[in-house]
């Protein structure tokens, strides 16, 4: 009777973890692969449950065939990040570099088709997240 319980509980632990993995989106997947890639999560080789519990993404931007977000680590030093996301596929970019960054996220929203007012609200919402980013970056000189 001990070893039927026993295996029935590993057998739930198991398709626990399997229900759990598949309830991951797949945009998330990616999202955790690129912060790992920049340190923004450290790599302590957690599940990946547990890497989504240390990362946000919050939708700027939705319309019939696209998405934006902004992403990025739930520690206070981490940097914001933006994702793409239309019938191309999923684009991430690293918000270091705006001017040459900018013409990828223009392409996107003429591509998708994006009115006057979101474009703005969407433009302005990422400039507040490279300035994040600068000023994330920014280490005064002392003066002399």
């Amino acid at each position: 009777m001990k070893t039927y319980i026993a295996l029935l509980l590993l057998f739930s632990v198991i398709c626990t973890q399997r229900v759990t993995a598949q309830q991951i989106p797949k945009r998330h997947l990616v999202m955790i692969k690129f912060l790992l890639d920049h340190r923004a999560i450290a790599n302590s080789g957690d599940s990946i449950a547990s890497y989504e519990d240390a990362m946000y993404d919050r939708v700027i931007l939705k319309t019939k065939t696209g998405t934006v977000y902004i992403f990025g680590s739930n520690s206070p030093h981490s940097g914001k990040y933006i994702a793409l996301q239309d019938y191309t596929g999923l684009k991430l970019l690293n918000t270091s570099d705006l001017p040459t960054e900018l013409t990828t996220i223009l392409d996107f929203l003429k591509r998708n088709k994006v009115g006057n007012q979101q474009l703005f609200k969407c433009l302005n919402i990422i400039s507040e997240a490279y300035q994040y980013n600068t000023h994330l970056n920014f280490r005064p000189q002392p003066d002399k």
